[in-house]
């Protein structure tokens, strides 16, 4: 699975993140967790939005037989989305407090370049161009940082920032796709029907479990903020921010890796491999979320020896009640892909229903029982590290079966 092409992909990633932790320090000691709890509310609705509006046709693009399927489907993929940005902000707007026209244009624009990101990404990992999705992190942390360091000041900084940051590394990669022979074409209607039908179980099966995926990584702010304060939000944003780094940096990067090896062993029937692949796959997560999760609990922790975070009060408790809700996370994306490419695709549902009911049990029995926001973190954590210690050792059991079977 890791090899010294994919390993551009992880530097990538770690060298963007590693950006993204610095510039982390400098929003807290520059911005109020108020500030931030608005701009996570933002910065939610429109990655729910721009996720959901590929309707996971793009997932297609890595598991294709031949490069003009790439094609097609990358096409197909962006044509969908524009249209459906464009509804779904449409649709969300009188639901929405975004105060002016400039912010209505910010939230479309954001939404359409997490739609292009999440599809571009796949064809680069169906190319093995793994060096173009770790610049890609890259870029998008390293101009985040300088609008945020040089250009923006005040409420807005954080929200321009993120969405003109965005906007150019979507331009920059759009311009390598151009020179290494990708053409944005239109389709006739007939050809679009035919895409639409050859590839329906993406919007049939996986998109109602990726929307619950969708939804538990982002939709907590919303949801947190019809019951506690902004300064809350804000707090369990940023915790949960940090420490989601390591499942950005090798748990996503992992499943985009798995899922495109996994694939390709399962085109092939050679399932013992297969299972191989899996259990390598298994123990890097393991190493991986050792060191860097003590890693991050450390530097949360020590954080006031270098910065005043005075107004970030309770923020390392946060943390640390977080983390194995984050721990549970960073297991479960890349483990679940297993499901995906053996067409397990209803089990794959049924688990992310479950995960998005279990969320809103969690919320529910929050509000109407009153509970304090420390006691409504720990409730979270447990929930979801035994949920997660179930669903992974079923995808590990589906690999087995079929390693056996063969």
């Amino acid at each position: 699975m890791i090899n010294f092409k994919s390993s551009f992909y992880f530097l990538g990633n770690m060298i963007g993140q590693a950006i993204s932790l610095i510039t982390a320090i400098f929003i807290i000691k520059n911005i109020s967790p108020e500030q931030f709890g608005r701009f996570s509310v933002f910065t939610s609705v429109g990655s729910i939005i721009g996720s959901i509006a590929t309707l996971k046709f793009e997932l297609s693009i890595a598991i294709s037989s031949s490069l003009t399927q790439v094609y097609e489907k990358f096409n197909f993929s962006i044509f969908v989305s524009f249209i459906m940005n464009l509804l779904m902000v449409s649709i969300s707007l009188p639901f929405l407090d975004l105060g002016n026209g400039e912010n209505i244009l910010l939230l479309f624009f954001f939404t359409i370049c997490v739609s292009l990101t999440g599809i571009m990404q796949q064809v680069f990992l169906y190319r093995e161009n793994h060096i173009y999705n770790g610049l890609l992190s890259i870029i998008l942390s390293l101009f985040n940082f300088l609008f945020i360091l040089y250009v923006f000041k005040g409420e807005a900084l954080l929200i321009k920032s993120n969405v003109y940051t965005n906007i150019i590394a979507i331009f920059v990669f759009f311009v390598i796709l151009r020179f290494s022979g990708f053409k944005v074409t239109f389709f006739s209607i007939q050809k679009l029907k035919v895409l639409f039908k050859n590839n329906i179980e993406y919007p049939k099966f996986i998109l109602p479990g990726s929307i619950a995926t969708i939804l538990l990584t982002y939709f907590h702010p919303i949801l947190l903020s019809l019951i506690f304060s902004d300064k809350e939000v804000g707090v369990f944003s940023f915790s949960l921010r940090v420490l989601l780094l390591p499942t950005i940096v090798i748990g996503a990067v992992t499943s985009g890796l798995l899922r495109a090896k996994l694939s390709k062993l399962y085109f092939d029937n050679n399932f013992l491999q297969f299972h191989i692949e899996v259990v390598k796959a298994i123990k890097l997560l393991v190493f991986a979320a050792v060191f860097c999760y003590i890693a991050l609990v450390l530097i949360i922790n020590n954080l006031s020896l270098f910065i005043n975070i005075s107004k970030w009060k309770g923020l390392e408790t946060t943390s640390l009640f977080l983390l194995f809700y984050c721990v549970a996370q960073f297991f479960y994306v890349p483990l679940s892909n297993i499901a995906m490419v053996l067409g397990e695709n209803k089990t794959l549902l049924r688990y992310n229903i479950i995960q998005v009911i279990i969320t809103a049990i969690t919320y529910m029995f929050t509000y109407i029982l009153n509970f304090s926001f420390y006691h409504f973190l720990i409730l979270l954590s447990i929930i979801f590290s035994l949920f997660a210690c179930y669903t992974c050792f079923k995808f590990y059991y589906m690999s087995i079966s079929k390693s056996k079977i063969s």
